[in-house]
This record gives structure tokens, sequence and C-alpha cells, in this order.
């Protein structure tokens, strides 16, 4: 790890005025960036660089090798506790740049890290509350733009009523038929049951898609997060429902500053031929959530088939994610696109 011992004192602070309670992201806390470090971050051709100069793992960056198109060698930078097109690990959202304790713009990272050796810097998932687009630096790139859904915390009652009338028979109606058809319970289980209930999601993602949620890394990640979240004020929910004392859907949220969120879930798909376990599951946790005056984060990304999220949602935001290109990449990026005559970083991934 390199340190920047004469790190100054973040600049430009004033700019989050009124925005700084947006950086409280579960994914942007000591737990999550420490738990990263200690997994990804030993991993081959991956370098720290701490440009706090503070042992802060929330003011560390990485950079890491990838080859472009399979050939042309590039350091990607990015912050740690991210994954980057270099280094897949848990997705991160909500992100933020944060040096001395205070929230930064890019071209204050830009100053930091201008010792750096980069040519790609990739800043993935970033809270567009706290980062509109004009305030992306000029030479980046915003690849996309992507949504989370959230329900804000309100009456529950309220909530229900104001759903179409589809959304709420798959979601809360149906749980009263399931219970009806044999002995059906909610059971939370303790973070020290944390392996089986990984075993158990990891269980339903194979039948599902063909590979488990978490494994090797992710698993030793995870692990430590969540025992150091607790530890930073955070809760963690390890749902389980069990039919006729087996168990058929598991649902994996955290609490973090008034919110809960979806991090994971995974259930048995051809229980009913009318009931969707993972829907009546999520339903369930949504209302447990506005009953303790939570409101509940869906996160981004959509289902297989529909964006159920969206039908859930009374609330959105919006990520960003951006590239910037520096070096021979940069000077080539122009005349590589003009030839191609396609968008600008589909080409560059």
């Amino acid at each position: 790890m390199q340190n920047n011992n004469n790190a100054p004192v973040a600049t430009g602070a004033s700019s989050f005025k009124g925005r700084e309670h947006y950086r409280a992201s579960p994914f942007r806390t000591v737990a999550w960036a420490s738990a990263w470090l200690e997994t990804y971050g030993q991993q081959p051709g991956v370098k720290i660089y701490d440009i706090g100069g503070r042992g802060h793992p929330l003011e560390m960056v990485y950079t890491a090798p990838r080859r472009l198109k399979k050939v042309l060698p590039v350091q990607c930078l990015a912050l740690v506790g991210c994954g980057s097109s270099a280094l897949a690990s848990p997705r991160s959202e909500y992100n933020s740049l944060i040096i001395a304790n205070e929230v930064v713009g890019p071209e204050e990272l830009l100053k930091q890290t201008a010792g750096i050796a980069w040519n790609m810097l990739e800043l993935t998932d970033l809270d567009v509350r706290l980062y509109p687009p004009e305030m992306l630096s000029e030479g980046s790139r915003t690849i996309h733009y992507e949504k989370t859904y959230a329900v804000a915390a309100t009456n529950f009652a309220k909530y229900k009523a104001s759903l179409s009338k589809s959304t709420r028979v798959r979601y809360f109606n149906k749980r009263d038929r399931l219970l009806d058809g044999g002995n059906c319970e909610f059971i939370s289980y303790p973070l020290c049951d944390l392996s089986s209930f990984i075993a158990q999601l990891n269980s339903f993602h194979l039948a599902r898609w063909g590979r488990p949620c978490y494994s090797g890394l992710s698993i030793q990640m995870i692990t430590k997060f969540l025992h150091r979240f607790v530890a930073e004020g955070g809760a963690v929910n390890l749902s389980v429902l069990n039919v006729n004392a087996r168990a058929v859907s598991v649902l994996f949220d955290i609490e973090y500053k008034g919110v809960r969120y979806n991090i994971q879930s995974g259930y048995k798909e051809d229980f009913h031929p009318q009931i969707k376990l993972g829907s009546v599951h999520l339903g369930w946790g949504i209302e447990e959530a506005l009953s303790k005056s939570l409101a509940y984060d869906c996160l981004a990304g959509e289902g297989r088939e529909a964006n159920y999220k969206a039908s859930l949602a009374n609330t959105s935001a919006e990520l960003a994610h951006a590239r910037l290109f520096k070096g021979w990449i940069a000077r080539m990026a122009p005349a590589y696109r003009a030839y191609k005559r396609i968008k600008p970083d589909i080409e560059l991934k």
C-alpha cells in the first residue's frame, strides 16, 4: 500500500452543502470498505493507494490491470470497495468520493491521484443526488444512468392501496393463501447461522441461474462485512420462509440509517403454480420495514421477466457510471470512435 501522507484537507466540500446526507450508504461504510480491502484488495495485480494518508479504507483507491479488447494493457483506477472492469466484486451502490471525511467531486479525486499511474478511471454507481451530470469532469464519459427503486417510509395500508390490483395480489394478498395451504412461518436466522443461510441462498440460485450467489472471495467479504456492519450501527435481516418445516424462500436484507436494503433473495420456483414465493417474501419484507417506519430500497436492476421493482416503488433515484481516460487511451479513443462510427463507450468496454 502506498500512502499520501501530505494529503491536503479536501476542498470543494461546499459544493455538497445540503446534500451531505446522501452519503449515508451501507456500501460506503468502514465495514464494507475494510472487508473489501482484506479480500479483493489482496488479489494479484491489485495495488492499494491511501490518498487520504490516514489509513482510512474509504479514502483509498486501487489500480488493477486489464486488457482492452483482450489485447491492449490498461491500468484501471477505482475506489476501494467498488468493483471495476478489471476486478469483479459484490456490487456497491449509492457511492461517493470521500477524502478527509468530506464528500468531494471527481476533480478533487483527480488532484489526489495525480501521482498514480492509470489509463482509465472508473466511477461506478455514483449517487446522482450527490453528483449531478454537470459535476462530472469535462473529460469523463458517462456510460449510462441506472435507476434504483424504493418504497419511502409511509403508512403500509395507504401504500398498499396505492398499488395496482395485480401488484397487491401478487406481493401481499396471496400470502393468506399460502398460510392457509400449510404450516407456514417466517424465521429470522441469527448472524451466527450465516453460513447455513448462504448455503440455502446458493442452492436456490444454482437451481434458477446455474451458479451460486456467493462463493470464494465474495463469501469471505460478505461475512466480514456483516459482522463489522452490526458494530457500525447496521442491522442484518436473514429471513427464511418455511412451509411444512422446509425452507422454500430466503430474503437477505440489511438496515442502515432508516432504510432497509434488499441485497439478495432466492426461492423454490416450482412450489406452487399460482404463488411466486419470492414475491410473497419480498412483500412481507416491505410490510415489516414500513411497520418500523423504515424505507425499503430494492436497489438497482430488473427482474428476469419484468421490472417488478418499478411496480412496487413509490420513489426512485439514479446511479451514474462514468469513465475518464488519460494517456495513450485518451488519445486513441476519438480516432477509434470516429473510425467505427458507434457510440463512445460501447466499444471501450
